[in-house]
Formats: structure tokens, C-alpha cells, sequence
């Protein structure tokens, strides 16, 4: 009974750290928007975005390599295996982060497209380095299935965050939102490494030409997947500051809030829920039941979304006209609508995800991406291109973008059959 007993509170105890960590990671954005003028939150979150998708480049999937190989070394004991791997994951991914994802940083910042002074391009730099260092052992940990410390690395690197970014943000402007953004996440690096290690070997950093053209090509179809869900999010930031400009990118970009909640409840439930609906309807072969139970759950979600939208939207209303007035502009209330109900769709579209691997439906997932990609850029062109371009035409591609991708997810999943699985609609 002790032993349960201890494994419900640790359980518990994940998953504080994990809704915590999501929170504080999310109300950064409020934080640092409160600080920042609109241009200047415009840029900061622009020059995030691009760091995500650098950061995916610089890994080229690696990380999601990682979870896959070292799960199944860890389930056969081969623990030095996984270390192995990781430090190899590393090597290759510092090696790809300076041969493809700093070049780019410097064309942008010589071509002066985010506004960005000397000191805030490196540390920008260092930033993109950092974060792909952060996602491998962050994955290495995953596999290993070692849930605390894999929730404790989280949660430092945003409480770390919040205070650092507090205390420099008045006096440094943007410069000390990267400054508190690199030191939060060498930070959690190194106390990681530290308490659950072990810390990698110098020798496993230099490998041949041909382990890294192997391992690249392992990690390359995990990143093509990555590349075609998540450039949108970059590109949508890209496309609205070059139509309406960095004041109005801050504007959209302080929308896109609500859209960073719901993916952080998203990423609490991926984690958490996710991982447990598979194992426990796998064990007995029963697909059926596991999407019975999947599809019950989104439809939850989206009847729970729809009740909670008029409240969110008073609190949201209110909240500007008190505190964020200069983020304000006309339409403002019927572009959130379309924000939000963009964030509903994404995070129901990313409850099919766990269905599509169990059924190992991968081709489909990379599909979909692609047509997805394809449709916003065709709603994004019209924004920008045929009708007056404007924070309120964005917003609605941004929801036409997210209801179609859902659309496509929804139509596809009913028509999966295999010997194992019959999904009745």
C-alpha cells in the first residue's frame, strides 16, 4: 500500500509541475507584453517563433529520434544506450544549429527585418544553440520515462523566466527578455545534467562523417513531419509584420495568447492523459475502445470550449480596456472570436495525434500537414494580397487555417480500417 501511496503523490507531484510549468510559460507572454510596447512584443515574438522552427532545423528530429530508440533501449535496460544517443544527438545538433540556423539569424539580422541590435543578435544566437541542447536532454529524459525530472526541467527553466525576466525587462527592454530567456535555459541545462546525468563524454561529441549522415537521416523523418505542422506558426508572424508592420504583428501576436493557452493545456494533456489512454487500451489489443474513447474526449472538448468562449471573451475585453488599452484596435473583439475558436480546432486536431501513431498512420499525419501548409498559404495570400490587409483578415485565416486542418484530420481518421481497427462513424 506504501508503494502505491508513494506513486500516486509522485504522480501527483508530475503533474503539478507540469500544469505549473505550463502556466508560467504561458503568462510570460503577459508579462513581457505588459513591459513591451507593441512593436516591440511584435518582434520578441516573432523572433521566438523563428527560434521554435530553428530549433526543430538544428535538432533535425532528433529529439523525436531520441523518444522512439532510447524508449526502446530503456525497455530492454540498455541505459548507457540512451546516454549514447543523446550525447550523439547533441554533438550532431550544435554541428547543424551552426551550419544552418545561425547563417539564417545573421541574413536576418543583417538584413535588419526584427530591428534587432549586435548584443541582441547574440544572444539570440546563443538562445537558438541553447534550445536545441535543452530538447535533446529534455527528450533523453522522457525516454528514460523519468516523469519528475523531466516535469522538474520544465518547471525551472519557467520559473527561472518569470523572476530573471521580471527583474531585467524594465531596465533592458527586449535586450533583457533573450538575456532572461538564454540564462533560464542553460540554466535548467546544467542542474539537470547535474542532478539526473550524467553529464555527456567529450569523446562521444566527435564523431565521423558517417555517424552524423546516419544519424541526420534517422532524425530526418521526424523533422519533415515537425517542419510542415509548425512552419505556419512561424510564417503567419513572418507574413503579418511584412504586410501591416511590427506594431500591428504586436497586436496579432498579443491575440495569439489565448492560442499559446490552449496549446499549453494541449501540452499538459499530451503528456500526462495521452500516454496513459494508450498503454491502458493496448494492453489488451482493443483500438476500438481507444478511439471510442479519443473521439469522446474531443467531443468534450469542444462543448467545453464553446461553453467557457463567452466568459473568456469578457475576461479578455476586460482585461484589455484595463491594463493592455495600446494593444487595442478596431475589431478587436471579433478578431479574438476567430483566434480562439482557431485555438479550439488546433488543440482537437492534436488530440487525433496519439491515435494516428498507435496506428502507426504516420504517412497520413505528414499528408495532412502538407495540404494544411498549402491552405494557409492560400487564406494568408488573400489576407495580405486581395483584400485590405488588416489584424482582423489574419485572425480569420488563422481560423480557416486551423477548422480546415481539423476538417481534414476528422475526414481521414474515419476513413482508417485496418484488420485491428474499425472505426463506425
Amino acid at each position: 500500500m506504501q508503494v502505491s501511496d508513494n506513486s500516486v503523490a509522485k504522480h501527483l507531484f508530475y503533474v503539478a509541475m507540469m500544469v505549473t510549468g505550463m502556466a508560467l510559460s504561458f503568462g510570460k507572454w503577459i508579462l513581457f507584453a505588459k513591459f513591451l510596447l507593441p512593436a516591440d512584443f511584435g518582434a520578441y515574438s516573432a523572433v521566438m517563433a523563428s527560434i521554435v522552427i530553428g530549433t526543430y532545423i538544428g535538432a533535425v528530429g532528433l529529439n523525436e529520434h531520441l523518444i522512439q530508440e532510447g524508449s526502446r533501449s530503456h525497455g530492454l535496460g540498455q541505459i548507457a544506450e540512451v546516454h549514447k544517443l543523446r550525447d550523439r544527438s547533441i554533438a550532431v545538433g550544435l554541428l547543424m544549429a551552426g551550419l544552418l540556423t545561425v547563417p539564417t539569424l545573421t541574413v536576418s539580422y543583417m538584413n535588419n527585418w526584427w530591428n534587432l541590435k549586435a548584443t541582441d543578435f547574440i544572444l539570440v544566437c546563443a538562445l537558438l544553440v541553447s534550445t536545441v541542447v535543452f530538447v535533446i536532454v529534455d527528450s533523453s529524459l522522457r525516454a528514460e520515462q523519468r516523469a519528475l525530472p523531466f516535469a522538474g526541467m520544465l518547471f525551472l527553466r519557467a520559473v527561472l523566466l518569470i523572476v530573471s525576466g521580471y527583474a531585467l525587462v524594465p531596465y533592458l527592454g527586449i535586450s533583457g527578455i533573450f538575456l532572461a530567456e538564454l540564462a533560464s535555459s542553460v540554466v535548467a541545462i546544467l542542474v539537470s545534467l547535474w542532478m539526473w546525468g550524467p553529464s555527456p563524454r567529450l569523446k562521444a561529441l566527435g564523431l565521423s562523417l558517417a555517424v552524423i549522415i546516419s544519424l541526420i537521416k534517422r532524425g530526418f523523418s521526424f523533422l519533415k513531419l515537425q517542419l510542415l505542422r509548425y512552419a505556419s506558426l512561424v510564417f503567419d508572424k513572418w507574413l503579418v509584420g511584412w504586410f501591416i508592420g511590427m506594431q500591428a504583428l504586436g497586436q496579432y501576436s498579443f491575440l495569439l495568447i489565448t492560442f499559446l493557452a490552449f496549446v499549453a493545456f494541449a501540452g499538459v494533456y499530451n503528456a500526462v492523459i495521452i500516454p496513459r489512454l494508450i498503454s491502458r487500451y493496448s494492453k489488451s489489443n482493443n483500438l476500438n475502445a481507444l478511439v471510442k474513447a479519443n473521439r469522446i474526449q474531443v467531443g468534450v472538448f469542444i462543448i467545453g470550449s464553446l461553453i467557457l468562449m463567452p466568459i473568456y471573451l469578457w475576461a479578455a475585453s476586460e482585461l484589455i480596456a484595463r491594463h493592455f488599452s495600446e494593444y487595442a484596435f478596431p475589431h478587436f473583439f471579433i478578431s479574438l472570436v476567430f483566434i480562439y475558436a482557431g485555438s479550439m480546432f488546433h488543440v482537437a486536431t492534436q488530440f487525433f495525434d496519439s491515435m494516428f501513431y498507435a496506428l502507426q498512420k504516420q504517412i497520413e499525419l505528414t499528408f495532412i500537414a502538407t495540404l494544411s501548409l498549402l491552405l494557409f498559404g492560400l487564406y494568408y495570400f488573400v489576407a495580405g494580397e486581395l483584400l485590405t490587409p488588416s489584424v482582423l483578415w489574419f485572425s480569420l485565416a488563422f481560423m480557416l487555417t486551423k477548422v480546415s486542418w481539423f476538417l481534414m484530420t476528422v475526414v481521414w481518421f474515419m476513413k482508417i480500417k485496418s484488420s485491428s481497427v474499425i472505426i463506425v462513424c
